[in-house]
């Protein structure tokens, strides 16, 4: 069973000019669109518009290395052929033969490595970077990177290129423990193929020593990211501590709220009516208009609404490593979770006080809720004694 790997980033950022540094003799460039590279080079490269085609060329080729280049439009391009059409077969029809292109890989020998470059999307639910396919039709039932346990990104940062080889929780990236000296390596598929035959033991592949040697020479730890910030190490990402999330307000906590605005509102209404009858029973109903309007009216926060699109914040990896507490929004509830469980769908990470707090908030937010209904019952049984004015 051959080797699949993900290379993803934007149009422009490297992913087919990170082949230049392979011999021409060592890789077969499968394209689906673009039969030309940006970079001179008599490279072996067939255009290959349909998975039928792909998978023709990776099992009549020798060669141990094989790139299929821009692999998205297999779905892209029959997707907008079709776009007028109606109905659901369509998107079985598309996907088919990019399914079927991923499953031969499985077919493939042992020391064979095929490299998939693709586009990239921003998940609607998560914010999550990740592959881009023809969406949810896709994406409801297969995870893509799921099937690859190595997922590189494209980066570009101060004119240099690289590739990224760890997950931020913010994306979909991924690769082995230790395959990689740091979380940003040079923009270069052929260092990527040697690193990759020698972490498996594949046949032919370079010793220990020839490796550790391109790792001294292809390490980078302090790239600057977009935006001015310097890249941490891979070590301490690994290591590092969730910083804790602010865990805005409960649908629940801003009713609470506006309803003892409201009850402070009517005792102030009632004082100001009191204080402009002058001790008198009635009081006309000017007089009483011009008491209430002198009272404030109490500014009610909005009832926050849950959406679909709210962000969530998970571990790099789902499998836990730590104990750690969580804030589920959904379902307003906060848990605990051990090392070695896997993080619940849709939780923000959030420290320990910020997790007793909550706990605490919902056990008292129970016991007001009691509270309250048993005074309303007690009201509702009992003729209120405040003085009626007219």
């Amino acid at each position: 069973m051959a080797i699949g790997v993900l290379v993803l980033g934007e149009s422009g950022s490297g992913k087919t000019y990170s082949i230049k540094n392979f011999n021409q003799d060592e890789v077969k460039i499968l394209s689906v669109v673009k039969p030309i590279l940006p970079f001179r080079g008599k490279y072996e490269i067939v255009k290959t518009p349909t998975g039928n085609d792909i998978i023709r060329e990776m099992k009549n080729t020798k060669k141990k290395a094989i790139v299929v280049d821009d692999f998205q439009y297999i779905l892209g391009l029959p997707m907008m052929k079709r776009i007028g059409e109606k109905g659901w077969d369509k998107f079985s029809e598309i996907q088919q033969p990019y399914s079927d292109v991923l499953d031969a890989v499985g077919d493939l020998p042992d020391d064979t490595i095929v490299y998939f470059t693709s586009h990239i999307m921003r998940d609607e639910d998560s914010g999550k970077v990740q592959i881009k396919t023809i969406g949810k039709a896709l994406n409801k039932y297969i995870t893509i990177e799921g099937l690859f346990m190595i997922v590189l990104g494209t980066m570009v940062s101060e004119n240099k290129y690289y590739f990224v080889t760890q997950n931020n929780g913010a994306n979909t990236l991924k690769s082995p423990e230790g395959m990689f000296p740091s979380l940003y390596i040079p923009n270069d598929l052929k260092y990527v193929d040697d690193k990759i035959r020698n972490y498996y033991y594949m046949d032919g592949s370079k010793t220990d020593a020839e490796i550790a040697e391109e790792d001294a020479a292809n390490k980078r730890e302090d790239v600057k990211q977009p935006g001015g910030r310097r890249g941490r190490k891979a070590s301490d990402t690994s290591a590092e501590t969730p910083k804790p999330v602010e865990v805005p307000k409960t649908a629940a906590e801003v009713r609470a709220s506006n309803k003892e605005k409201m009850n402070e509102y009517m005792d102030k209404v009632a004082e100001a009516v009191d204080s402009a009858s002058g001790g008198k029973e009635e009081v006309p109903f000017d007089e009483a208009s011009k008491a209430i309007d002198a009272v404030p009216a109490p500014e009610q926060e909005p009832i926050p609404q849950r959406t679909r699109k709210t962000r969530v914040i998970i571990p790099a990896d789902n499998t836990l490593t730590a104990d750690t507490y969580f804030y589920i929004p959904a379902t307003d509830n906060y848990v605990k979770k051990h090392s070695g469980d896997t993080a619940p769908e849709g939780g923000q990470i959030i420290d320990e006080q910020t997790f007793g707090e909550g706990i605490k908030r919902i056990a008292q937010e129970g016991q007001q809720a009691i509270a309250t209904e048993s005074v309303s019952q007690t009201e509702n049984a009992t003729p209120s004694r405040r003085r009626r004015r007219r």
